[in-house]
């Protein structure tokens, strides 16, 4: 598997979400000498010391910083020149920006990638899954779950949809739970 900024996935994250103190992740970048020598390297080499980077918490703005480099270096033709190393330096900076609390960034990345018709479902899913979870630690639980049948749907995937319930057959049904 890709290395990935952890704490999102559901599979290797832990169940639930701490939020970290909302830190703002740079959009764009100031070119200080610093970034200077940064500007030098290739956007792979940017997403990869992003992905170093962000391991260590007190690393993520170093690391927005260089995910943020990558897509500058590589501009709005990015999508068309190197489509799968933008689509995973915007997803793993909307992972970032989930992490640092920084939901301005995070809308803007997930937005870029979730409107992209070129794109197929399984290319959208960490954008998807990263997004489900957002809303979900924002308390929009149902947002979250409409989002995730969707993607299943999507996928292929059988989705069951409700029916309508009476009164009576749920204290039926909560009678049997008892039992």
């Amino acid at each position: 598997a890709e290395k990935s900024i952890g704490g999102v996935s559901e599979i290797t994250a832990p169940r639930h979400y701490i939020p970290t103190p909302s830190i703002s992740v740079p959009q764009e970048m100031d070119f200080s000498a610093e970034t200077a020598i940064k500007a030098n390297s290739t956007p792979k080499a940017n997403l990869l010391a992003g992905l170093e980077a962000a391991d260590h918490p007190g690393q993520y703005v170093a690391a927005a910083e260089y995910l943020a480099l990558g897509r500058k270096q590589l501009g709005p033709s990015g999508w068309e020149t190197d489509r799968q190393l933008t689509l995973q330096l915007y997803s793993e900076g909307a992972s970032l920006a989930f992490r640092t609390g920084d939901t301005n960034t995070l809308n803007i990345l997930l937005n870029e990638v979730l409107s992209r018709p070129d794109l197929t479902v399984m290319e959208k899913f960490r954008a998807y899954e990263i997004k489900i979870i957002a809303l979900r630690a924002s308390d929009q639980f149902h947002e979250s779950l409409t989002l995730g049948l969707d993607v299943l749907e999507k996928l292929g995937l059988p989705v069951l949809k409700d029916k309508p319930r009476s009164i009576a057959s749920i204290v039926v049904e909560y009678i049997k739970t008892k039992r």
